[in-house]
């Protein structure tokens, strides 16, 4: 039987990592002219890793004003997540029968613009630096009280119900390019409740789900629509993106040989996904280097923290572990290597786990994958597969035995083709 060996725990290595807290930020679209802002608590220094948490990244909430005279006619929030943003709206003020559409303006690049919070200018100036755009989401009728709660969602890349082309036809501008959101955590968002005043037989659909459904007259911002066929854009809400990308780790990388410090690393957690960068020396030229995510799910649920080998296998995996690939590379001539990697949640398809039940003759063991990449704690392991075998690099690069026939101890430098060893890592507690 061949030798397994994985991630051990080091218990006096880490420290328990604490959360500052989150900030918020609130800002103005069109004509509002006060903005408030608050600071994010910076974070406490840790001995290899740190973590700092951008304000309402995850969740964040603001403020729904009307157009007229900027006064709070309810609450909004956005939740961001590394392929899509999601809002929730409470609001009042618009009466009961009116076909109200939803619409996110979205910059995609803020630093394009040429104020901040952006401005309905940036989202038609000339080679459109911001990287705009203006897609609708299905609003809702108003209800008897006069009060909508609206909850939807835009997906990354999903430009088919954006109204710039409608917007640079009207106004001359040649042909208007749709994009659609093209950066969930980064862009800065603007939602607008559009009115399409009250339905009209026959056009709800329309009034709900287009721009200019069952408008003939378009009234000025903040203008209430009186009659069928008056439509207006009444209240909004802006979210400025945040400084940093969700909850971003900074790591050490470390040889498992002596614990020396071999490299950095960051990782940046999202919704639905983690993703890594490292950056490493010590290796050695044309070895071929795969890279594992040792995730503990339920890392309450280790004997140790942080978490260890003996988690992974643990009866009944409390820890709800699993050890997940991502594609490596071959090292560089000078023996570095700069790894950029992601894992999405719930996706376990490339699971080491079956292999090492079967070879510990632990039974069959099931793939789980990455069940909550906020609160999972996560080792990422390098692993040399020693010099490329002609016809196998792929093999070698994606999968924990690929071209190996003798596992060496934990450290060990491969030398010869077949030799295989994990050799570096850095762990991330939540």
């Amino acid at each position: 039987m061949k030798r397994v060996v994985l991630l051990f725990a080091l218990p006096l290595l880490l420290e328990l990592i604490g959360r500052p807290a989150a900030a918020t930020q609130e800002a103005s679209w069109g004509q509002i002219k006060n903005r408030a802002a608050s600071a994010v608590e910076a974070p406490a220094a840790k001995l290899t890793v740190s973590r700092h948490r951008a304000g309402g990244v995850n969740h964040s909430g603001q403020p729904i004003l009307a157009f007229a005279d900027q006064a709070q006619m309810g609450w909004s929030a956005l939740k961001r997540y590394g392929d899509r943003i999601e809002t929730e709206i409470q609001t009042e003020g618009i009466p009961a029968g009116h076909a109200v559409s939803v619409w996110w303006v979205v910059f995609n690049n803020p630093a394009g613009c040429a104020t901040s919070p952006c401005g309905e200018s940036d989202i038609f100036a000339a080679g459109n630096p911001a990287l705009a755009d203006v897609v609708g989401s299905r609003g809702q009728v108003m209800a008897a009280d006069g009060t909508a709660h609206i909850q939807t969602y835009l997906m990354e890349g999903e430009p088919s119900t954006s109204a710039l082309p409608y917007f640079y036809e009207n106004l001359d501008l040649g042909a208007g390019q749709p994009i659609g959101l093209l950066d969930p955590i980064n862009a800065e968002i603007h939602l607008v409740l559009r009115s399409h005043g009250p339905v009209i037989e026959g056009l709800q659909e329309e009034m709900l789900t287009t721009y200019e459904g069952g408008c003939t007259t378009n009234l000025d911002f903040g203008v209430m629509p009186q009659s069928q066929g008056e439509c207006a854009d009444l209240q909004f809400a802006v979210y400025v993106p945040p400084s940093t990308p969700a909850f971003a780790d900074d790591g050490t990388v470390l040889s498992f040989a002596a614990l020396a410090e071999m490299g950095s690393s960051k990782l940046v957690r999202y919704g639905r996904s983690v993703q890594a960068e490292i950056r490493t020396t010590g290796l050695v030229a044309g070895h071929a280097l795969s890279l594992w995510w040792v995730v503990f799910n339920n890392p309450a649920g280790c004997a140790t923290s942080p978490c260890g080998e003996s988690d992974i296998f643990a009866a009944g995996n409390p820890a709800l572990a699993d050890v997940v690939g991502s594609r490596g590379q071959v090292m560089a001539a000078d023996g570095t290597a700069h790894i950029q990697t992601y894992l999405m949640e719930g996706e376990p398809s490339t699971s080491a786990l079956p292999y090492f039940y079967e070879n510990l003759d632990l039974g069959a063991g099931q793939p789980i994958g990455l069940l909550d990449p906020i609160n999972a704690e996560i080792h990422l392991v390098l692993r040399s597969h020693g010099p490329v075998i002609e016809g196998l690099q792929e093999e070698m690069l994606t999968t924990y035995e690929g071209g190996c026939t003798t596992n060496l101890d934990f450290g060990v430098v491969p030398q010869s083709q077949g030799e295989c060893a994990d050799l570096q890592f850095v762990i991330f507690q939540p």
